[in-house]
């Protein structure tokens, strides 16, 4: 022990604190990316369409909203 009895120690408080800050922000920034991206569902389809394109020979059907969407950027 020291001159103050207080234990030696290479981790001090100051570092210790920002060992955790490290640890919490490498587990809740990709659980925020995750929520986030959960978030979004994906286009909804219509089953019947899509067998009659795919017997149709057509290997490309798109629900309705995205082609309204593709004509809406174009």
């Amino acid at each position: 022990m020291n001159a103050d009895s207080r234990p030696v120690s290479s981790l001090s408080p100051r570092r210790a604190n920002w060992i955790l800050r490290g640890v919490l922000g490498a587990y809740a920034l990709p659980l925020l990316a995750l929520m986030w991206w959960w978030n979004y569902a994906p286009l909804q389809f219509e089953m019947d369409k899509a067998a009659e394109f795919r017997a149709a020979g057509s290997d490309i059907y798109l629900p309705a909203s995205a082609e309204s969407e593709r004509k809406a950027a174009t």
